[in-house]
């Protein structure tokens, strides 16, 4: 992902467009179109497998996999970026267009959105949409593969560092958990996978939120660096001057984009995040993945073995210190790699209202080490090192940075 944002929620979205109020400014704005602008919203209605994906800072209307390109005065495909100040979230506050004055190039494709969610909201697509349908395409790969090794036998057997398993069929979880997909054999089971994929290494939405730690309500003390995390955010609340609301410190007292970041080093905290809450023994299952997989999953050949192969990535392979005999020494020894450390990520959340983790309107999520999280990382340091040092000139300058 390209930036810090909350993922679109279309429920809330659709939910307030059914406001009378916000409704009849959409009709007019509909209306005004010019017979051109009207023409192009037909023709992308019926145009087959056509859906609008909304990421993190931009539109895009495409057909499976590639850009609308037929549409006129869009060559490169009917699209828009949000500006530097706006993500999904704030474009798609419901009432974030009744300011625009005027009906653009760019914000034109952002109401041929709203139209879509009004007339055709089944086919607009999320992150998490766009995240499932790689995960699909990954899916589909490796069961092609899959039927060419065992073409001439129907058995394969997986090594997973000293554990052999003997397979007969790969295919995705169905359910929400932190293996995406299985390899089974008689239909059951044996070998769980969480699977990622990006434009590059570690460059995956992300691992997960807090709810895939086991973490309900505020019940995180059992994770030391999440309480660490907590009292440095503490930290920066307190000497900012602000004063909690109900007991808990808010976001939204801190300006738009405001986005901090915590490595999450202690190894057992690291491993939920990676294989799932489950973890913490070799009973392997939906929620305590033997591998994670970054890029499309490959079969490497152990040895001159026919039959015996070990997976391999496109770009990382994580396995679970469980499946090694010393399963102690590897958890104590382990390491994701510096990009797949996870990092604790917490955004404010203005409009969907999340409260995590014992603060008002913040979204925590749990992401590898990539440029958004090492950002966020070096915004929260340099408060938390401007407060140690006492240093009261970087403490203001930072207070006029974050907060409203």
């Amino acid at each position: 992902m390209a930036k810090a944002a909350n993922e679109l929620d279309l429920v809330v979205v659709k939910r307030k467009l059914n406001n009378q109020n916000i409704k009849k400014f959409w009709d007019k704005v509909f209306s005004s179109l010019s017979s051109e602008q009207k023409s192009i919203l037909n023709k992308l209605t019926k145009t087959e497998n056509l859906n609008c994906h909304v990421f993190t800072g931009s539109v895009a209307f495409r057909v499976g996999k590639s850009s609308i390109k037929s549409i006129k005065g869009y060559p490169s495909g009917f699209k828009s970026d949000f500006s530097a100040q706006l993500n999904a979230e704030k474009v798609f506050n419901a009432s974030a267009f009744t300011s625009f004055s005027q009906i653009t190039k760019q914000n034109f494709v952002q109401i041929a959105a709203f139209y879509f969610l009004y007339n055709q909201p089944s086919r607009v697509k999320t992150e998490s949409d766009k995240t499932e349908a790689a995960e699909g395409e990954q899916i589909a790969l490796t069961k092609t593969k899959l039927k060419q090794l065992t073409k001439d036998q129907k058995l394969l057997r997986i090594k997973i560092v000293d554990k052999v398993y003997t397979i007969d069929n790969f295919n995705q979880v169905q359910s929400r958990s932190k293996a995406d997909s299985f390899f089974a054999l008689n239909k059951s089971p044996i070998i769980f996978v969480s699977l990622k994929k990006g434009k590059g290494p570690g460059n995956f939405q992300q691992y997960g939120g807090i709810a895939d730690l086991g973490i309900q309500g505020n019940n995180y003390s059992s994770f030391p660096d999440i309480v660490e995390f907590r009292s440095k955010i503490d930290k920066m609340f307190q000497s900012f001057g602000l004063k909690k609301k109900l007991g808990s410190y808010d976001f939204n007292d801190l300006q738009k984009g405001s986005y901090f970041g915590f490595y999450l080093e202690n190894p057992i905290t690291a491993c939920k995040t990676i294989f799932g809450k489950d973890f913490g023994s070799d009973n392997f299952g939906f929620n305590n993945c033997q591998v994670t997989i970054d890029g499309d999953l490959n079969f490497q050949r152990v040895g001159k073995q026919l039959n015996t192969y070990e997976l391999t990535g496109e770009y990382h392979v994580t396995i679970n210190p469980y499946a090694y005999k010393n399963a102690s020494q590897a958890l104590e020894k382990f390491n994701p790699g510096e990009i797949y450390k996870p990092v604790l990520f917490v955004q404010k959340s203005e409009s969907q209202g999340l409260n995590q983790l014992g603060y008002l309107n913040a979204r925590f999520n749990i992401w590898p080490n990539n440029k958004v999280a090492s950002k966020g990382i070096k915004n929260l340091n340099e408060i938390v090192d401007a407060i140690d040092s006492k240093n009261k000139k970087a403490i203001e300058a930072l207070k006029s940075k974050y907060v409203k």
